[in-house]
Protein backbone atom coordinates (compact mmCIF):
# COMPACT_ATOMS: atom_id res chain seq x y z
CA UNK A 1 0.00 0.00 0.00
CA UNK A 2 1.73 3.42 -1.02
CA UNK A 3 2.09 5.96 1.32
CA UNK A 4 2.67 3.91 4.54
CA UNK A 5 5.27 6.62 5.74
CA UNK A 6 3.52 9.69 4.49
CA UNK A 7 2.03 10.87 8.25
CA UNK A 8 5.10 10.21 10.00
CA UNK A 9 8.42 11.25 7.53
CA UNK A 10 9.20 14.27 6.22
CA UNK A 11 11.66 15.63 3.98
CA UNK A 12 14.59 17.14 4.81
CA UNK A 13 16.12 20.37 2.59
CA UNK A 14 17.11 24.00 4.14
CA UNK A 15 16.36 25.65 7.48
CA UNK A 16 17.45 28.53 9.67
CA UNK A 17 15.97 30.30 12.94
CA UNK A 18 12.47 31.06 13.01
CA UNK A 19 11.53 34.82 13.38
CA UNK A 20 8.44 35.46 15.90
CA UNK A 21 6.59 37.50 12.63
CA UNK A 22 2.42 36.82 13.00
CA UNK A 23 0.37 36.82 10.17
CA UNK A 24 -2.54 36.19 11.16
CA UNK A 25 -4.85 34.31 8.26
CA UNK A 26 -7.74 35.45 7.28
CA UNK A 27 -9.93 32.86 10.02
CA UNK A 28 -13.28 31.16 8.45
CA UNK A 29 -16.29 33.01 9.21
CA UNK A 30 -17.84 31.37 12.30
CA UNK A 31 -14.42 30.62 13.36
CA UNK A 32 -14.28 30.02 17.77
CA UNK A 33 -12.45 33.13 19.50
CA UNK A 34 -9.16 32.21 20.04
CA UNK A 35 -5.58 33.85 20.58
CA UNK A 36 -3.03 31.50 18.97
CA UNK A 37 0.32 33.20 18.65
CA UNK A 38 3.03 31.59 16.88
CA UNK A 39 6.39 31.39 19.49
CA UNK A 40 10.13 31.74 18.31
CA UNK A 41 11.85 28.26 17.64
CA UNK A 42 15.41 27.39 17.02
CA UNK A 43 15.36 26.05 13.76
CA UNK A 44 19.05 23.60 13.23
CA UNK A 45 20.48 22.51 9.84
CA UNK A 46 18.33 22.22 6.87
CA UNK A 47 14.22 22.10 6.17
CA UNK A 48 13.72 21.18 10.77
CA UNK A 49 10.51 20.50 11.51
CA UNK A 50 8.75 19.38 14.35
CA UNK A 51 6.57 16.59 14.17
CA UNK A 52 4.96 15.99 17.71
CA UNK A 53 4.78 17.79 21.08
CA UNK A 54 4.42 16.62 24.63
CA UNK A 55 3.21 19.65 27.63
CA UNK A 56 3.05 17.80 31.06
CA UNK A 57 2.49 21.49 32.61
CA UNK A 58 1.60 24.53 30.98
CA UNK A 59 4.93 25.90 31.66
CA UNK A 60 7.13 22.94 30.54
CA UNK A 61 6.79 21.12 26.61
CA UNK A 62 8.91 19.03 24.45
CA UNK A 63 8.64 19.10 20.44
CA UNK A 64 10.73 16.35 18.47
CA UNK A 65 11.39 16.12 14.52
CA UNK A 66 14.22 15.76 13.08
CA UNK A 67 16.90 18.56 10.35
CA UNK A 68 19.40 17.73 8.26
CA UNK A 69 22.73 18.04 9.33
CA UNK A 70 25.92 19.12 7.50
CA UNK A 71 25.70 15.88 5.15
CA UNK A 72 21.79 16.40 4.62
CA UNK A 73 21.31 13.41 6.55
CA UNK A 74 18.64 12.92 8.75
CA UNK A 75 19.37 14.10 12.55
CA UNK A 76 17.18 13.70 15.80
CA UNK A 77 15.70 17.06 16.98
CA UNK A 78 14.19 17.77 20.40
CA UNK A 79 13.61 21.55 22.00
CA UNK A 80 12.08 22.14 25.38
CA UNK A 81 9.48 25.21 26.32
CA UNK A 82 10.05 26.28 29.78
CA UNK A 83 7.69 29.06 30.58
CA UNK A 84 9.35 31.75 28.50
CA UNK A 85 11.80 30.36 25.35
CA UNK A 86 12.23 27.19 23.44
CA UNK A 87 15.72 25.75 23.78
CA UNK A 88 17.63 22.69 21.72
CA UNK A 89 18.33 19.94 23.12
CA UNK A 90 20.93 17.79 22.39
CA UNK A 91 20.09 14.28 21.49
CA UNK A 92 21.77 11.10 20.75
CA UNK A 93 21.77 9.25 17.13
CA UNK A 94 22.18 5.96 16.62
CA UNK A 95 22.98 5.70 13.65
CA UNK A 96 25.83 8.34 13.42
CA UNK A 97 28.58 8.39 10.77
CA UNK A 98 26.87 9.94 7.97
CA UNK A 99 25.05 6.49 7.12
CA UNK A 100 21.94 7.03 8.20
CA UNK A 101 19.01 9.13 8.89
CA UNK A 102 17.40 9.40 12.57
CA UNK A 103 13.89 10.59 12.67
CA UNK A 104 11.54 10.68 16.04
CA UNK A 105 7.62 10.93 14.92
CA UNK A 106 6.31 11.21 18.54
CA UNK A 107 6.81 12.16 22.10
CA UNK A 108 5.16 11.60 25.75
CA UNK A 109 6.45 13.27 28.67
CA UNK A 110 4.75 12.17 32.42
CA UNK A 111 6.69 14.82 33.76
CA UNK A 112 9.12 17.52 33.12
CA UNK A 113 11.78 15.30 33.53
CA UNK A 114 10.64 12.16 32.25
CA UNK A 115 10.06 11.98 28.30
CA UNK A 116 10.04 9.24 25.63
CA UNK A 117 10.23 9.96 22.02
CA UNK A 118 9.99 7.06 19.33
CA UNK A 119 10.57 7.04 15.64
CA UNK A 120 13.11 5.04 13.82
CA UNK A 121 16.21 5.11 11.90
CA UNK A 122 17.47 3.88 8.68
CA UNK A 123 21.09 1.98 7.68
CA UNK A 124 21.25 3.17 4.20
CA UNK A 125 24.23 0.98 3.42
CA UNK A 126 22.25 -2.13 3.93
CA UNK A 127 18.81 -0.74 3.89
CA UNK A 128 17.43 -1.94 7.15
CA UNK A 129 15.58 0.11 9.24
CA UNK A 130 15.51 -0.03 12.99
CA UNK A 131 12.86 0.96 15.52
CA UNK A 132 14.11 3.98 18.22
CA UNK A 133 13.18 4.91 21.67
CA UNK A 134 15.13 7.90 23.48
CA UNK A 135 14.33 8.71 26.74
CA UNK A 136 14.55 12.30 28.70
CA UNK A 137 15.56 11.83 32.52
CA UNK A 138 15.59 15.38 33.32
CA UNK A 139 19.25 16.18 32.32
CA UNK A 140 19.97 14.18 28.80
CA UNK A 141 18.58 11.86 26.44
CA UNK A 142 19.52 8.61 25.64
CA UNK A 143 18.45 5.60 23.29
CA UNK A 144 17.03 2.46 25.01
CA UNK A 145 17.11 -0.60 23.25
CA UNK A 146 13.54 -1.79 21.28
CA UNK A 147 12.76 -5.26 19.54
CA UNK A 148 13.02 -4.98 15.87
CA UNK A 149 10.75 -7.69 14.56
CA UNK A 150 11.03 -6.86 10.94
CA UNK A 151 14.20 -4.65 11.71
CA UNK A 152 17.19 -7.74 10.97
CA UNK A 153 16.64 -8.10 7.29
CA UNK A 154 17.58 -5.85 4.17
CA UNK A 155 16.14 -3.57 1.64
CA UNK A 156 13.98 -0.57 2.37
CA UNK A 157 10.79 -2.26 2.21
CA UNK A 158 11.51 -3.78 5.39
CA UNK A 159 12.19 -2.81 8.50
CA UNK A 160 10.04 -1.49 11.95
CA UNK A 161 8.84 1.63 12.78
CA UNK A 162 7.82 3.51 16.02
CA UNK A 163 4.53 6.63 14.89
CA UNK A 164 2.92 6.83 18.51
CA UNK A 165 3.77 6.44 22.11
CA UNK A 166 2.10 7.66 25.43
CA UNK A 167 3.04 7.09 28.46
CA UNK A 168 0.56 7.54 31.49
CA UNK A 169 3.71 7.18 34.22
CA UNK A 170 7.46 7.10 33.68
CA UNK A 171 7.47 3.42 34.02
CA UNK A 172 4.57 2.41 31.46
CA UNK A 173 5.23 3.69 28.21
CA UNK A 174 3.10 1.97 24.98
CA UNK A 175 4.14 2.48 21.72
CA UNK A 176 2.71 2.02 18.10
CA UNK A 177 3.67 1.33 14.39
CA UNK A 178 4.03 -1.19 12.42
CA UNK A 179 6.72 -3.89 10.54
CA UNK A 180 7.69 -5.82 7.93
CA UNK A 181 9.35 -8.93 6.41
CA UNK A 182 10.06 -10.49 3.61
CA UNK A 183 8.03 -13.27 5.52
CA UNK A 184 5.66 -10.77 5.69
CA UNK A 185 5.43 -8.35 3.08
CA UNK A 186 2.42 -6.69 4.03
CA UNK A 187 3.03 -3.83 7.16
CA UNK A 188 1.30 -5.72 10.28
CA UNK A 189 0.55 -3.66 13.34
CA UNK A 190 2.99 -2.95 16.26
CA UNK A 191 2.92 -2.11 20.06
CA UNK A 192 5.92 -1.94 22.29
CA UNK A 193 5.38 -1.66 25.86
CA UNK A 194 8.19 -0.29 28.31
CA UNK A 195 8.16 -1.26 31.92
CA UNK A 196 10.31 0.77 33.40
CA UNK A 197 12.90 -1.28 32.50
CA UNK A 198 12.72 -2.71 28.82
CA UNK A 199 10.83 -2.54 25.99
CA UNK A 200 8.69 -5.93 24.95
CA UNK A 201 6.47 -6.93 21.41
CA UNK A 202 2.84 -6.94 22.69
CA UNK A 203 0.54 -9.33 20.39
CA UNK A 204 -1.66 -7.58 17.95
CA UNK A 205 -4.49 -8.56 15.48
CA UNK A 206 -3.30 -9.03 12.18
CA UNK A 207 -4.82 -7.96 8.86
CA UNK A 208 -4.38 -10.11 5.92
CA UNK A 209 -3.77 -6.84 4.11
CA UNK A 210 -1.58 -3.52 4.93
CA UNK A 211 -1.97 -2.59 8.51
CA UNK A 212 -0.22 -0.16 10.34
CA UNK A 213 -0.92 1.78 13.62
CA UNK A 214 -0.47 6.01 13.84
CA UNK A 215 -1.22 6.99 17.16
CA UNK A 216 -1.71 5.94 21.05
CA UNK A 217 -3.36 7.30 23.64
CA UNK A 218 -3.62 5.79 27.40
CA UNK A 219 -5.30 7.42 30.22
CA UNK A 220 -3.90 4.35 32.51
CA UNK A 221 -1.60 1.81 32.13
CA UNK A 222 -4.18 -0.85 31.96
CA UNK A 223 -6.36 1.38 29.34
CA UNK A 224 -4.67 2.26 25.88
CA UNK A 225 -6.60 3.05 22.82
CA UNK A 226 -4.50 3.06 19.40
CA UNK A 227 -5.41 4.04 15.88
CA UNK A 228 -4.49 3.96 12.37
CA UNK A 229 -5.32 2.23 9.05
CA UNK A 230 -5.93 -0.95 7.41
CA UNK A 231 -5.92 -1.68 3.61
CA UNK A 232 -9.62 -2.13 2.68
CA UNK A 233 -8.95 -5.05 0.45
CA UNK A 234 -9.93 -3.33 -2.89
CA UNK A 235 -6.07 -3.89 -4.70
CA UNK A 236 -6.37 0.02 -5.39
CA UNK A 237 -4.19 1.73 -2.30
CA UNK A 238 -6.91 3.02 -0.13
CA UNK A 239 -7.50 2.38 3.68
CA UNK A 240 -9.76 2.27 6.18
CA UNK A 241 -10.30 3.43 9.81
CA UNK A 242 -8.76 0.87 12.59
CA UNK A 243 -9.03 1.20 16.39
CA UNK A 244 -7.45 -1.35 18.86
CA UNK A 245 -8.20 -1.19 22.49
CA UNK A 246 -5.60 -2.79 25.86
CA UNK A 247 -7.62 -3.53 28.45
CA UNK A 248 -4.57 -4.23 30.46
CA UNK A 249 -4.07 -7.72 28.94
CA UNK A 250 -4.91 -7.99 25.23
CA UNK A 251 -5.63 -5.75 22.22
CA UNK A 252 -8.59 -6.32 20.21
CA UNK A 253 -9.50 -4.47 17.25
CA UNK A 254 -12.53 -2.24 17.78
CA UNK A 255 -16.03 -2.06 15.41
CA UNK A 256 -15.37 1.84 14.05
CA UNK A 257 -17.43 3.59 11.40
CA UNK A 258 -16.62 5.40 8.69
CA UNK A 259 -18.69 8.60 7.03
CA UNK A 260 -21.36 7.88 4.14
CA UNK A 261 -20.07 8.15 0.80
CA UNK A 262 -16.62 6.84 1.88
CA UNK A 263 -14.10 5.89 -0.20
CA UNK A 264 -11.34 5.76 2.12
CA UNK A 265 -10.47 7.39 5.52
CA UNK A 266 -6.93 7.31 7.83
CA UNK A 267 -6.54 8.10 11.11
CA UNK A 268 -3.50 10.30 12.74
CA UNK A 269 -4.47 11.00 16.23
CA UNK A 270 -6.15 9.93 19.49
CA UNK A 271 -6.29 11.67 22.58
CA UNK A 272 -8.06 9.97 25.62
CA UNK A 273 -8.67 11.82 29.01
CA UNK A 274 -10.20 8.34 30.51
CA UNK A 275 -11.08 5.33 29.48
CA UNK A 276 -14.21 6.00 28.51
CA UNK A 277 -13.46 9.07 26.45
CA UNK A 278 -11.26 8.94 23.63
CA UNK A 279 -11.03 11.35 20.29
CA UNK A 280 -9.28 10.23 16.77
CA UNK A 281 -8.62 12.67 13.95
CA UNK A 282 -7.35 12.12 10.75
CA UNK A 283 -9.26 12.30 7.17
CA UNK A 284 -10.80 10.67 4.56
CA UNK A 285 -12.05 10.68 1.08
CA UNK A 286 -15.46 10.66 -0.97
CA UNK A 287 -15.95 8.04 -3.66
CA UNK A 288 -14.94 9.10 -6.64
CA UNK A 289 -12.12 11.43 -5.42
CA UNK A 290 -13.20 14.46 -6.99
CA UNK A 291 -13.84 16.33 -3.57
CA UNK A 292 -10.59 15.51 -1.92
CA UNK A 293 -9.60 14.90 1.53
CA UNK A 294 -12.59 15.74 4.34
CA UNK A 295 -11.57 16.11 8.14
CA UNK A 296 -12.30 13.16 10.32
CA UNK A 297 -13.16 13.48 13.82
CA UNK A 298 -14.72 9.92 15.67
CA UNK A 299 -15.44 9.30 19.48
CA UNK A 300 -14.87 7.06 21.79
CA UNK A 301 -17.89 7.02 24.02
CA UNK A 302 -17.38 3.69 26.19
CA UNK A 303 -19.04 1.42 24.41
CA UNK A 304 -19.37 2.68 20.71
CA UNK A 305 -16.92 5.10 18.37
CA UNK A 306 -19.38 7.97 16.76
CA UNK A 307 -18.34 9.76 13.56
CA UNK A 308 -18.86 13.64 14.90
CA UNK A 309 -19.87 16.41 12.35
CA UNK A 310 -16.92 18.26 10.94
CA UNK A 311 -17.16 21.08 8.06
CA UNK A 312 -13.93 21.56 5.96
CA UNK A 313 -12.76 25.37 6.23
CA UNK A 314 -14.39 27.89 4.69
CA UNK A 315 -12.54 28.35 1.50
CA UNK A 316 -10.71 25.03 1.09
CA UNK A 317 -9.45 23.43 -1.98
CA UNK A 318 -8.94 19.73 -2.12
CA UNK A 319 -6.83 18.66 0.98
CA UNK A 320 -7.90 19.20 4.72
CA UNK A 321 -5.74 16.76 7.20
CA UNK A 322 -6.05 16.46 10.95
CA UNK A 323 -2.79 15.55 12.15
CA UNK A 324 -3.57 15.40 16.24
CA UNK A 325 -5.39 15.83 19.00
CA UNK A 326 -5.16 16.54 22.29
CA UNK A 327 -7.88 16.22 25.36
CA UNK A 328 -7.37 17.13 28.86
CA UNK A 329 -11.18 16.57 29.50
CA UNK A 330 -13.90 14.90 27.52
CA UNK A 331 -15.56 18.07 26.83
CA UNK A 332 -12.40 19.96 25.32
CA UNK A 333 -10.34 18.95 22.91
CA UNK A 334 -8.34 20.71 20.04
CA UNK A 335 -7.28 19.12 16.69
CA UNK A 336 -4.44 20.53 14.65
CA UNK A 337 -3.55 20.04 10.49
CA UNK A 338 -3.94 21.76 7.52
CA UNK A 339 -5.33 22.74 4.52
CA UNK A 340 -4.94 24.15 0.97
CA UNK A 341 -6.85 27.09 -0.76
CA UNK A 342 -7.86 26.84 -4.58
CA UNK A 343 -4.28 28.42 -5.12
CA UNK A 344 -3.22 24.69 -3.22
CA UNK A 345 -1.46 27.00 -0.93
CA UNK A 346 -1.49 25.48 2.83
CA UNK A 347 -2.51 27.03 5.94
CA UNK A 348 -2.82 25.80 9.59
CA UNK A 349 -5.48 24.18 11.06
CA UNK A 350 -6.80 24.30 14.70
CA UNK A 351 -10.47 22.23 15.29
CA UNK A 352 -12.22 22.85 18.88
CA UNK A 353 -14.49 20.48 20.39
CA UNK A 354 -16.77 22.37 23.70
CA UNK A 355 -18.53 18.94 24.67
CA UNK A 356 -20.99 19.23 22.00
CA UNK A 357 -19.69 20.37 18.29
CA UNK A 358 -16.58 21.36 16.59
CA UNK A 359 -15.56 24.92 15.69
CA UNK A 360 -12.58 26.34 13.44
CA UNK A 361 -10.34 28.48 15.47
CA UNK A 362 -8.13 31.10 13.98
CA UNK A 363 -4.64 30.14 13.56
CA UNK A 364 -1.00 32.31 12.51
CA UNK A 365 0.28 31.61 8.65
CA UNK A 366 4.01 32.84 8.94
CA UNK A 367 4.27 30.83 5.32
CA UNK A 368 0.91 32.04 3.78
CA UNK A 369 2.67 32.97 0.53
CA UNK A 370 4.57 28.86 0.51
CA UNK A 371 2.67 27.11 2.75
CA UNK A 372 2.21 26.08 6.88
CA UNK A 373 1.53 22.78 8.40
CA UNK A 374 0.86 21.90 12.11
CA UNK A 375 1.77 17.97 12.92
CA UNK A 376 1.08 17.71 16.88
CA UNK A 377 -0.64 19.37 19.55
CA UNK A 378 -0.97 19.32 23.33
CA UNK A 379 -3.31 20.64 25.80
CA UNK A 380 -2.13 20.58 29.75
CA UNK A 381 -5.60 22.36 30.36
CA UNK A 382 -8.52 23.11 28.10
CA UNK A 383 -7.54 26.86 28.08
CA UNK A 384 -3.61 26.12 27.22
CA UNK A 385 -2.19 24.52 24.04
CA UNK A 386 1.00 24.22 21.68
CA UNK A 387 0.94 23.29 18.65
CA UNK A 388 3.98 22.26 16.37
CA UNK A 389 4.97 21.96 12.71
CA UNK A 390 6.93 23.33 9.69
CA UNK A 391 6.39 26.67 7.47
CA UNK A 392 7.93 27.10 4.03
CA UNK A 393 8.40 25.06 0.88
CA UNK A 394 11.30 23.63 0.30
CA UNK A 395 13.25 25.78 3.00
CA UNK A 396 10.63 24.97 5.89
CA UNK A 397 11.49 25.63 9.42
CA UNK A 398 10.19 24.52 12.53
CA UNK A 399 7.08 26.21 13.66
CA UNK A 400 5.40 26.36 17.49
CA UNK A 401 2.12 28.12 18.22
CA UNK A 402 0.53 28.88 21.67
CA UNK A 403 -3.01 29.39 22.38
CA UNK A 404 -4.14 31.15 25.72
Amino acid sequence: MAGIRTVTRRSVLMGAMVTAVIMCASGPVGAATAVWKVQKTPSPGTAPVLDAVSCPSTRACTAVGQYGNISGIGATLAEHWHGSSWAVQKTPNPGSGGTAGNAPYAVSCSSASACTAVGDYDLFASGIISSLAERWNGSRWAVQKTPNPGGSVGGSSYGTVLSGVSCPSASSCTAVGYYNTPAHVYPHTLVEHWNGSRWAVQSTSHSPFDSWLTAVSCSSASACTAVGVVDNGSGQGDGLTLAERWNGNSWAVQAIPTPGGLRASYLNGVSCPTARACTAVGYYYAKGGSAGRRPLAERWNGSKWIVQPMRAPQGSGLGTVLSGVSCPSASACTAVGYYDNSSFVDFTLAEHWNGSSWAHQSTPNPGRSSGSHLYGVSCPSATVCTAVGQYGSGIGVTLAEHYS
